[in-house]
């Protein structure tokens, strides 16, 4: 049950490691692709393809991609069979795991610093809620967007994703002002900014690590900006009296906030803003099958990094486990010298009697992959998996593996490892406190495994069982030697 448990912490870093890679080749290819899309113009494809990018660090098509490799024969995410690769993987996931728990305690200690600080907001004039209430209705957004003002705050901003609010400070703002103020955060709130500044938190407590990450929520910010500015000269007659105004009510912070959306800029991300949105206003429209065409190439060639990387990584760690392999088989025979090699397979047509047969829920595993063994045997039990179909072109060999942990001169050694060929006869081996075999595959069929404990002791047993798609040299010898 540990290494169970210990096999999928490992599988979960794994799955962490690879979307590390692909996020990084797709960030670094839009980073560089981005730059056309600005200089034409098109700001809403620039706000979508870095949402791209922040997804591309949480959906697991990497490892979906992964696992049918591994069907087709390599070796995936077995760890058993490369140590050095294992205790890598065990060392970084702790220091991972350790960064992730900090990082989210950060951001939660944050959060719930300023929802407690803006619990003590008090309630605008009506005539303010009114004219919010008629910005909802032009923008088509539901009138359930609370709006406050704030001592505690410098400048507006819109905050909260289930419970949404526009936050204003304690200063007295023009009519005119009032109505772009509104405009802009309500806006912000119409695009779900503040949604996806939470899926950045998650990727930012999952990858604290990355380097590119304050990158990443600064273009999520900024182009956010940039889309509602370019939303907003829809509803506002002069887009000069709107930046006018900006430019009036924004503060300088060095970092975006995280937890807000509000004017946080410096003169050099205003004038940035103001760029882009001359930009957008100079280009001809965009015709909609270009719009179309534009992000079925962004899918596109985020698909072909996606399977191109995913690819590489398999083999990256097929190489590692082959230059490793060797020397640690050496070293874990080494050990285990008491596993016989020169026991002989028996037959028979049907079950050992006064043997109580118990159906376990798992399965022989996949080609090229193993099942961890860790059960407690009954005096006079026989556990046995359920069926599976094992091509013969694809599987040769069924290995298991199992040891006791008895003492030698221990008086219960009676126990079978074997396996249920398609015709209902039995193949196996017994007796010993420590069994390995691999039973060669003779035709294709439904397959099972089973362990026996037919003495009066109750036993426990750990081990693994595996199909192979070659023969083990021992047992090829074996299998020659009694055909001749």
């Amino acid at each position: 049950m540990i290494w169970i448990l210990y096999k999928n912490m490992l599988m979960l870093f794994s799955a962490v490691l690879l979307n590390f890679i692909l996020g990084t080749i797709i960030y670094i290819i839009w980073k560089l692709l981005g730059r056309l899309a600005e200089s034409k113009g098109y700001v809403e494809i620039n706000y979508w393809i870095w949402k791209i990018v922040l997804l591309a660090f949480l959906c697991p098509v990497g490892i979906i991609v992964l696992f049918g490799i591994k069907k087709k024969g390599l070796y995936g995410f077995d760890f058993w069979y490369a140590n050095k690769i294992r205790i890598l993987l065990t060392v970084l996931g702790i220091v991972w795991f350790i960064g992730s728990v900090i990082r989210a305690f950060i951001y939660m200690k944050k959060m719930h610093q300023m929802h407690k600080m803006l619990q003590k907001g008090r309630k605008c004039q009506p005539e303010i809620i009114k004219k919010k209430q008629q910005i909802c209705c032009e923008l088509g957004q539901k009138n359930n967007i609370d709006i406050v003002k704030h001592k505690g705050i410098k400048i507006p901003m819109a905050y909260g994703i289930f419970h949404r609010r526009i936050v204003l400070p304690e200063i007295e703002y023009s009519e005119e002002e009032i109505d772009i103020i509104l405009h802009h955060e309500l806006i912000h709130h119409k695009h779900h900014d503040l949604l996806w500044k939470a899926i950045f938190m998650m990727v930012h407590i999952t990858y604290w690590f990355h380097p590119g990450m304050k990158d990443l929520i600064r273009q999520l910010d900024q182009w956010g900006e940039a889309y509602c500015d370019r939303t907003a000269s829809y509803y506002i007659e002069s887009m000069k009296t709107y930046f006018n105004v900006i430019i009036d009510i924004a503060t300088e912070e060095k970092e975006c906030n995280t937890y807000c959306m509000g004017l946080c800029e410096n003169s050099e991300l205003l004038v940035l803003r103001m760029k882009r949105m001359q930009s957008y206003l100079n280009k001809k429209p965009l015709k909609r099958i270009t719009a179309v065409s534009l992000m079925l190439i962004i899918f596109g060639i985020s698909s072909i990094t996606v399977a191109a990387s995913t690819i590489g990584f398999a083999k990256g760690y097929v190489y590692v486990a082959d230059q490793t392999m060797d020397e640690e088989s050496v070293i874990e025979t080494e050990k285990v010298i008491d596993y016989k090699i020169d026991r002989k397979e028996k037959i028979r047509s049907q079950k050992r009697e006064g043997i109580e047969v118990i159906k376990q829920g798992a399965i022989i595993p996949d080609v090229n992959d193993a099942g961890i063994l860790d059960l407690k045997l009954k005096a006079k039990e026989r556990i046995e998996t359920k069926k599976k179909y094992i091509d013969k072109k694809k599987g040769k060999e069924i290995e298991i593996s199992v040891s006791t942990g008895l003492e030698e001169d221990h008086v219960s050694k009676k126990i079978a490892i074997g396996i249920i060929e398609p015709n209902g006869k039995e193949r196996y081996i017994e007796e010993g406190r420590n069994l390995w075999h691999g039973f060669k595959i003779n035709k294709s069929g439904d397959y099972v495994i089973f362990i026996e404990n037919y003495g009066e002791k109750d036993v426990d047993i750990s081990g693994y069982c595996s199909v192979n798609p070659y023969i083990t040299k021992e047992e090829d010898k074996k299998f020659e030697e009694s055909n001749n």
